[in-house]
């Protein structure tokens, strides 16, 4: 079975770690390897990319590692292909904090 990895529990979504097709069941395992659930993959997804392990609607924050890796710019469903087409990075974004002249 293909497999990706959730490295913290408040991440939503999953790494995985070998090439995912359309609708292929992905078992997610832990950081120590332990299985935590089987879901279905909704897109075609490369090995290192990310897929949602919970619908993520827009404006809301996605988290890997713990961390905010940015926000969702469209509704992303559980088992969605999630990389820069459907997210907006939020690290090393200088304009964030500053007020437009």
């Amino acid at each position: 079975m293909n497999q990706s990895i959730r490295m913290n529990k408040k991440d939503n979504v999953t790494t995985v770690i070998q090439n995912i097709s359309l609708n292929q069941d992905v078992e997610i395992i832990d950081k120590h390897g332990c299985a935590l659930i089987i879901m279905n993959a909704r897109d075609h997804n490369n090995m290192g990319h990310k897929i949602a392990l919970q619908d993520i609607p827009e404006g809301e924050l996605v988290f890997k590692y713990g961390f905010t890796i940015g926000k969702a710019i469209v509704n992303l469903n559980k088992g969605n292909h999630v990389h820069l087409h459907n997210i907006e990075s939020q690290k090393g974004r200088g304009d964030l904090g500053k007020t437009k002249q």
